[in-house]
């Protein structure tokens, strides 16, 4: 008799275990899944990232051209007299 319960016993705990193991595989499936969707997300935010600061070296670029431009044109320019 007690061979029967402990064999009971051991069926219903090794159901237990396979269904724990079940959902833990499922956990880890959805965490992996999380993980390479971020990092995609990660990827495409740094590919956004050095466009815009290829931009932004574009725009210092036009500003330095336009300082130099502009001083250039108010230290050589002479100031006009009227007689």
């Amino acid at each position: 008799m007690m061979s029967v319960r402990c064999m009971v016993a051991l069926s219903r705990y090794l159901a237990m275990q396979g269904n724990v193991v079940a959902q833990l595989v499922d956990s880890a499936q959805a965490n992996h899944e999380m993980v390479n969707s971020r990092d995609e997300e990660i990827v495409e935010l740094n590919a956004h990232i050095n466009q815009l600061e290829g931009q932004l070296e574009e725009c210092d670029t036009l500003l330095e051209r336009e300082t130099l431009r502009l001083h250039f044109w108010s230290s050589s320019s002479m100031p006009f007299r009227f007689s």
